[in-house]
């Protein structure tokens, strides 16, 4: 193995099935690494621990072995048992659950002993990222077995305007117009809770495909008070045959 590792420089090795430089079998070889930049100075050695057993170690393997999603869907992650020789029957297998890192997931959710874990909405926080480990074991050995991480992150659903009574009113031009943005949310929080939005409204029409900003009687741009809900005194608005 030391005469391999001699001949490697790059930041990967790779050995071959195999690993026929690996001569002796129920070994833990200890392969280690370090760096140095060209004004000589080197770093912290690091040490890989590598057992090559006599028999097949089942694998585990994610497909993908990633997701992103947001907290209102539902995610379900699902492990398999790889085998590198003979086929082993499902009821010799034992699976175990753990997080790594991430915040905090319920524990009730890792006591499964299936390859699949099923995690309901609502249950995970957004703009986090989850490491989830999945262990196996051999029933009847239990030094045989392997240990996959599987990454879950996820992302913000981000703001939502909306305006209360739809889109789109008719009025007087002599009435007063009331509007609210009550219905606006994050949608990373819930419909009751409280948002903390800021709020900008702003007016404009559309004249022969141009956009054009709506103007008082002075000429200068509309402007709004910067809250929830606004009110446009009468008159503010003219007639006009196409909509503000």
């Amino acid at each position: 193995m030391a005469s391999f590792l001699s001949t490697q420089s790059g930041d990967t090795i790779y050995l071959p099935p195999g690993t026929a430089d690996m001569t002796t079998l129920d070994k833990i070889y200890k392969i280690s690494v370090y760096v140095k930049d060209f004004l000589g100075s080197v770093s912290e050695t690091k040490r890989a621990n590598i057992l090559k057993k006599s028999t097949a170690t089942p694998q585990i393997q994610f497909n993908p072995p990633t997701e992103t999603t947001t907290i209102n869907k539902e995610v379900m992650i699902k492990g398999e048992a790889v085998f590198s020789t003979c086929l082993i029957k499902q009821e010799d297998l034992a699976f175990e659950w753990r997080q790594v890192s991430g915040p905090s997931l319920p524990a009730s959710l890792l006591t499964t002993e299936l390859p699949q874990l099923q995690i309901p909405s609502g249950t995970l926080k957004e703009g986090a990222i989850y490491e989830i480990a999945l262990k196996l074991r051999m029933s009847g050995d239990s030094s045989k077995g392997s240990e996959s991480i599987f990454v879950l992150m996820t992302e913000f659903q981000g703001l939502q305007a909306a305006i209360q009574g739809g889109e789109s009113m008719a009025v007087s031009s002599a009435s007063e117009i009331k509007m609210s943005a009550c219905p606006s949310r994050d949608l990373d929080l819930a419909a009751t809770a409280y948002q903390g939005l800021n709020y900008s409204w702003s007016c404009s029409y559309y004249l022969s495909g141009v956009e054009n900003v709506c103007r008082n009687v002075t000429g200068e741009p509309l402007t709004f008070a910067r809250h929830r809900d606004i009110r446009v005194k009468p008159g503010l608005l003219s007639p006009a045959q196409f909509p503000y």
